[in-house]
């Protein structure tokens, strides 16, 4: 005789697989994604090296690379 518990923790047990299908489109928004966090990313990045460098120059600092003037 079989207990319905025990139904239930073998069902649970097998595994699930689930179909994953991607298109063109799918890889084209990912790209695109990836794309414009690259761009936002280095835009970041100049500012906070202007930033850094405008802040020297105040601050009377040496700057590397002879950009002092």
């Amino acid at each position: 005789m079989v207990v319905p518990d025990e139904v239930e923790d073998e069902a649970h047990e097998e595994e699930q697989r689930v179909a994953i299908t991607l298109s063109v489109g799918d890889g084209f928004k990912f790209g695109c994604g990836m794309i414009l966090a690259g761009i936002a990313f280095y835009f970041v990045l100049i500012i906070m090296v202007a930033a850094a460098l405008l802040l020297a120059e105040i601050l009377n600092l040496p700057l590397p690379f002879g950009l002092s003037g």
